[in-house]
């Protein structure tokens, strides 16, 4: 039997998250997995007692008591499942966890950590899934729009407050791709 542990960050405020780490836990289950659920917090307390370890944007610079990276010290598989950009995980692309593999459900995102960090981190595309609505099916001619974004979107001018505290060469290029994105949204 295959132990999993799903890290329950505290901090994960996106339903969808939530809900898929639920419906992935209940399905290996019922596929004979024992699944465990566990914050930050309390993760050395599994170290030896499971055989993967499965996160939503985890943050993998977690060193345990000894000094060691704490993904590092349960020596099986990580699997991150990244639903944002992988510039967001630089640090952790470059210093790997020796067994850390990236799920990512943008393909463009895997395509972006294969291109410019090759042979760091192993990496997957992943597509989105969905599962059926417990309410009736709206016929496609009787809905009320065409598309429908059920990502997370913040509509935020403020470029200054993002970059600050950056190094003068790094804030200079986000201003650079901020600008060229708002002048060529092609």
């Amino acid at each position: 039997m295959k132990r999993i542990l799903f890290l329950r960050d505290k901090g994960l405020c996106y339903d969808s998250l939530n809900g898929f780490r639920q419906l992935l836990g209940e399905a290996l289950t019922e596929a004979g997995c024992s699944v465990s659920y566990a914050s930050p917090d309390e993760l050395e307390n599994y170290i030896g007692l499971c055989d993967m370890v499965i996160g939503f944007n985890i943050q993998t610079n977690i060193k345990d008591s000894h000094g060691v990276y704490l993904y590092d010290s349960f020596g099986v598989p990580v699997v991150d499942f990244i639903v944002d950009h992988p510039v967001y995980y630089h640090a952790a692309i470059i210093f790997p966890v020796r067994k850390l593999t990236f799920l990512c459900v943008d393909e463009y995102h895997q395509k972006f950590i294969e291109r410019f960090y090759a042979g760091k981190v192993r990496s997957f595309f992943l597509p989105l899934a969905g599962i059926r609505s417990r309410q009736p099916t709206i016929p496609f001619e009787a809905r009320s729009m065409d598309v429908l974004f059920t990502g997370a979107y913040l509509v935020d001018d403020n470029i200054e407050y993002h970059v600050q505290g950056l190094g003068d060469g790094l804030k200079q290029l986000w201003l650079d791709c901020y600008h060229l994105l708002c002048t060529n949204t092609s």
